[in-house]
């Protein structure tokens, strides 16, 4: 196995690139990457970084790893005379003839790349530290890249050539699942960089170059889940600020330029105070409430979800986080961004058990942080039988049946976690209020988007596709919103639609995005709807919801993550985009849940 780097490093608005691949590259040899090319300055163009990219992608054999870096610009553009509505995210280049019109390279022209590249490797990670921003450095240096955050024109002639669509590679729809991307900010939100000695290093950079350092000889025990927490507090340290919202996406259990995948519990950000308090970054929006218990985990473990540091229990929630305080000493410095786990909810979901036939599912309850044994009125009821694990609710769930033994009593308790999870949001939900909101939204099946699907009432078969619509009103405060898009499927299961940005989509006043439809894509538009395997029924409710922020909303504790042949996919979301400066501490002063209810039958549409 070979590690392969492309460093990419595109000058513009006084901005020197050449800090970032001095010092990426020790590092990266440290790392084991033993072919490194960089593209940067004049050699920067377009038609050079496609080139680099495709004969990185003829060179690479099955089992290599490959770790693309960008540090540059990027921006959103729309094109005026292109039938879709869709804004592209791009990157910026080095223009090919000094003054001349826009190029770049689309998020569409990555994502094809990107999608072969992992093709014929199996194992990419792509590192974006860019967005636009006017106030990054000062210079009296003419420009030679166009800064514009977001773009509105014709399409040149490499537009229209990139965007017509390639049926040999096809995008998926929303989270490329086997690319694992870090974004040095969120879709508009600015990136900034530091300045050292003269030159310029994005502070997504400089934090990645801090975190492989501080963990050591155990960085090959990491994986992208705990680095990232610790990504994002190193940047909200560096700028005593919450502008730059580093971003995540595609398969976060992965180790550090691995296929090699840790089974991690959902993770939430911690952040200490003063001795001995602190806080976490959820709150009652995201089901957390006064008496929970919470872990932080050794970010470094074989198995971090075992490996609890010390403990924690709530002491007051607010919409986006909840203070804590630490119980006993850690025995290790506690710093920003160490991940935490749930170690027991204050209310767990009762489950009854039949005996003596359920001692095994009984020790698993047990161990469960979201789940108790109770005969009294328990709202989940197990029943192990010779023919299988049988799965009944109080609630309106069809009955699920999993197979005997430890796969089948693993899968029922995952089902009943899952269960626990979503009932813990509609506990903390229905002692609140919700905000007010800018936020218009509808759902409809992607093959008939002018019509709307009701917020009640709607029935619908497995295998239809559905899109979701987002827009947040022009005439709005001058406040961005982060949406997130969960669907509860009939067996009770969350699961993340809007997975391209898991701490939500950001919109500011005026945007629009569609969830289940990309440019690009050769396959069916839309997001299918799939009946769950293990019910016993033909019908089963479910429910579309939409949870809106005006911060983002880590969920990682309520979603598991998406299985990786999960279909939802395009290979890069949220390079760049419309500036906010944004100081406010990070309390969120509004936030709200809408959903619609609706029942999924079995049988696909056109079956008898």
């Amino acid at each position: 196995m070979t590690r392969r780097a492309l460093l990419i490093g595109v000058p513009g608005g006084g901005i020197n690139v050449a800090l970032a691949a001095q010092r990426l590259t020790p590092v990266l040899r440290e790392l084991g990457f033993t072919t490194i090319e960089q593209r940067s300055g004049d050699r920067a163009t377009r038609d050079g970084i496609l080139a680099s990219l495709d004969r990185l992608t003829r060179s690479c054999e099955p089992g290599d790893a490959v770790f693309i870096h960008y540090f540059g610009h990027g921006g959103r553009v729309r094109f005026t005379d292109h039938a879709s509505e869709q804004v592209f995210a791009y990157v910026t280049c080095t223009k090919s003839v000094r003054g001349g019109g826009f190029e770049a390279i689309l998020d569409v022209e990555l994502s094809r790349r990107l999608t072969e590249l992992d093709a014929r490797c199996g194992n990419v990670t792509v590192m974006f530290d860019c967005c636009f921003s006017a106030e990054l450095v000062r210079s009296g240096e003419d420009a030679d890249v166009s800064l514009s955050s977001q773009r509105s024109e014709a399409a040149p002639d490499w537009a229209k050539h990139a965007l017509m669509a390639d049926a040999e590679i096809d995008l998926a729809l929303d989270s490329h699942p086997r690319i694992l991307r870090v974004c040095g900010a969120s879709p508009k939100r600015e990136a900034f960089a530091a300045v050292r000695q003269g030159r310029h290093i994005g502070r997504l950079t400089e934090a990645f170059i801090a975190a492989i350092s501080e963990a050591g000889d155990r960085r090959d025990h990491s994986c992208w889940a705990t680095l990232g927490h610790r990504l994002r507090e190193h940047v909200v340290q560096a700028l005593e600020m919450e502008g730059q919202w580093v971003a995540l996406a595609g398969p976060v259990q992965r180790r550090l330029f691995s296929t090699q995948v840790v089974e991690t519990p959902g993770m939430i950000s911690f952040v200490p105070g003063d001795a001995g308090v602190g806080w976490l970054r959820a709150g009652w929006h995201q089901g957390v409430a006064v008496g929970d218990r919470w872990g932080i985990v050794d970010p470094h473990a074989d198995d971090p979800g075992a490996a609890v540091v010390v403990e924690l229990e709530v002491t007051s929630v607010g919409r986006n986080r909840a203070d804590v305080t630490v119980l006993g000493e850690p025995g290790t410095e506690l710093v920003a961004g160490m991940p935490a786990i749930v170690l027991g909810l204050r209310e767990r979901m009762a489950v009854g058990l039949s005996e003596p036939e359920a001692k095994r599912m009984a020790a698993l309850v047990d161990a469960s942080p979201w789940l108790r044994r109770s005969d009294d009125t328990p709202s989940q009821r197990v029943r192990v039988e010779p023919g299988g694990v049988w799965v009944e609710s109080a609630e309106p769930f069809p009955p699920a049946v999993f197979a005997t033994g430890e796969p089948g009593h693993a899968r029922a308790l995952e089902l009943l976690e899952d269960r626990a999870r979503v009932a813990a949001l509609a506990r903390a939900w229905a002692t609140q209020e919700r905000s007010d909101s800018p936020l218009r939204w509808r759902w409809s099946l992607a093959n008939d988007p002018d019509q709307p699907l009701p917020e009640t009432g709607a029935t619908l078969h497995a295998g239809d596709r559905i899109r979701v619509d987002l827009q947040l009103q022009a005439d709005a405060p001058p406040f961005n919103w982060f949406v997130s898009v969960v669907l509860i499927d009939p067996a009770g299961r969350p699961r993340l639609l809007s997975t391209r940005m898991p701490e939500g989509i950001e919109l500011a006043p005026g945007d629009a995005e569609v969830i289940g439809v990309r440019h690009g894509r050769c396959g069916a538009q839309g997001l299918e709807l799939t009946w769950p395997a293990e019910l016993r029924a033909d019908l089963g409710p479910a429910r579309l919801l939409v949870l809106a922020s005006r911060r983002p909303i880590e969920l990682a504790h309520i979603v598991r993550p998406q299985a990786r042949d999960d279909d939802d996919a395009l290979a890069l979301q949220g390079l760049a985009g419309d500036t906010l400066r944004d100081r406010k501490p990070e309390h969120t002063h509004a936030c709200t849940w809408l959903f619609a209810d609706f029942h999924l039958r079995r049988k696909h549409r056109h079956e008898p």
